[in-house]
């Protein structure tokens, strides 16, 4: 027999979708390359200096409009020593004029409400001869546009722990003059003599 040659076959590559592949890399590589890459016009404004500061209401009091005898302070509270009601020796039916005092607004702004708040009267005696019951206390402020009344003869002990609106309340730069009166009511008992009482009294702006 003689020899014979085996002849194998090779499958051909298919080589066309490597390309089509390799092409579509190549392809997406230069875009994101080029988009990397571009600029953009742009302008802006930057505001650096956007500031804001609060106004301050102060109140100033004394026994002329050209004397402070007592300022607010910056927290809006301040004790002055002033007494207001200076009721001396009072006998049934007395009455004495207390200290009038002007209260001005020396803040940068009109104060929006003006109030008098009266504290609890501490007498030497707590019954019901008690000098807080039978003193009456009269409040009047007086402005460039007349005289109105806070409070109207109500007795210490009464007026205690309430608020009292004033009107007007003053603009920047004005005020007025509250004025005090206490009288030691004519039905005061006999036992009522001999007291003392003490009684703050809170004039507040509010703006």
């Amino acid at each position: 027999m003689g020899r014979h040659s085996t002849v194998v076959r090779r499958t051909p590559v298919r080589t066309g979708w490597f390309i089509a592949a390799a092409g579509l890399v190549a392809s997406v590589a230069l875009a994101l390359t080029t988009t990397g890459t571009m600029s953009a016009y742009t302008a802006s404004i930057s505001n650096t200096t956007n500031t804001a500061n609060t106004v301050s209401i102060e109140m100033t009091q004394g026994p002329d409009a050209s004397t402070v005898a007592c300022r607010s302070t910056a927290t809006g509270t301040t004790t002055c020593s002033t007494d207001l009601y200076a009721g001396t020796n009072l006998r049934p039916g007395d009455t004495t004029r207390g200290t009038s005092t002007v209260i001005k607004n020396t803040g940068g702004v009109a104060a929006s409400a003006f109030s008098l708040a009266p504290g609890v009267c501490n007498g030497t005696v707590s019954t019901s001869n008690s000098i807080c019951y039978w003193l009456l206390v009269t409040v009047t402020w007086t402005t460039p546009s007349g005289t109105t009344t806070v409070i109207s003869k109500q007795n210490a002990g009464a007026i205690g722990g309430k608020s009292f609106a004033i009107s007007p309340a003053p603009a920047a730069g004005q005020g007025g003059t509250a004025t005090v009166t206490v009288s030691l009511d004519p039905a005061a008992p006999n036992d009522s003599q001999a007291q003392t009482m003490n009684q703050s009294l809170v004039w507040t702006f509010t703006a």
